[in-house]
């Protein structure tokens, strides 16, 4: 896939969060609440946009990958090898679950709750390619290793119906689907899209089953087809592209998540854009919980 060859798709800017985080990472929205919560992975912060205006909160020492919404009203964080959960979305964090640190050094990066009511998290070991895994985690805190062999894992989406997982290995530069079933089974994976000249990183879904896909050091947003096939791109000012969630009312507006630009000092990043792209998205799981659902997505 060519980026710079991709055309252009209209999106238009309606808000731009000047949070300078230094990793903007997992936005999600909260419907009852009416917040759009993202975290800094590497300040370990936790930011929230909403009627209050933005702020931002120290959550852990270390890295805190992503956040998704519990049945109770609270959120689920990755934070290194732990699954932290809360009982309310100001509360503290207890420890779920960890994972073995096999090899040392292993780590959660993206995560989000599946249409089975489990946290579905990726791995990633600096330096040791094909070394990571996907895992999902239950309310209980039972863990299940599902894939091996993982290089760097990343975004992770379903299709509307929760019959499809899409999965981003970074370190590959590869988005993957697989068949995805209502007890949580998970079939194969199969490429659907190559990124050489830029890494895809975190992804979403929208309502008419297109994938929306963030690509660090390439400024922008992928738009695909859910069998990998290029629609078109949206530019951003920020070289590094992290992640994205439809949000909103109506999730009708597509958050985006970046990064400090890690080549150019004073090339800025870190801020997030809610723009209108002309699409909506569908209302994401809750962990916990396989009927209800949240607006994560």
């Amino acid at each position: 896939m060519d980026l710079g060859r991709l055309p252009r798709l209209p999106a238009r800017t309606v808000q731009v969060v000047d949070s300078r985080c230094a990793l903007g990472e997992s936005p999600l929205w909260l419907p009852g609440t009416a917040e759009l919560r993202w975290v800094d992975a590497v300040r370990g912060e936790l930011h929230t946009l909403g009627p209050g205006g933005h702020q931002r909160r120290p959550v852990v020492t270390g890295v805190l990958s992503a956040i998704a919404a519990d049945t109770g009203g609270g959120l689920v964080l990755t934070a290194d090898r732990r699954v932290l959960r809360t009982a309310g979305p100001g509360g503290p964090a207890t420890e779920l679950a960890r994972i073995p640190d096999q090899p040392p050094g292993i780590r959660f990066n993206d995560a989000k709750a599946g249409p089975d009511g489990r946290l579905w998290a990726g791995t990633v070991c600096p330096g040791q390619p094909n070394t990571a895994a996907l895992w999902s985690i239950g309310p209980t805190g039972d863990t299940v290793r599902h894939w091996s062999g993982i290089s760097h894992g990343n975004g992770i989406t379903w299709n509307p119906s929760g019959d499809t997982m899409f999965f981003v290995d970074s370190g590959e530069r590869t988005v993957s689907r697989a068949a995805f079933s209502s007890d949580g089974g998970v079939g194969a994976g199969e490429v659907i899209a190559r990124i050489p000249d830029g890494i895809p990183d975190g992804l979403t879904v929208d309502a008419q089953a297109d994938l929306w896909l963030a690509v660090w050091g390439g400024g922008c947003l992928v738009r695909l087809r859910a069998d990998g096939t290029p629609v078109g791109r949206v530019d951003l000012p920020d070289r590094n592209v992290t992640s994205c969630a439809f949000a909103g009312p109506d999730l009708g507006l597509l958050a985006v998540t970046t990064a400090a630009d890690d080549v150019d000092p004073a090339g800025g990043g870190g801020s997030v854009y809610l723009l209108d792209v002309g699409r909506h998205g569908v209302p994401g799981h809750l962990f916990g919980a396989t009927a209800e659902r949240s607006g994560e997505q």
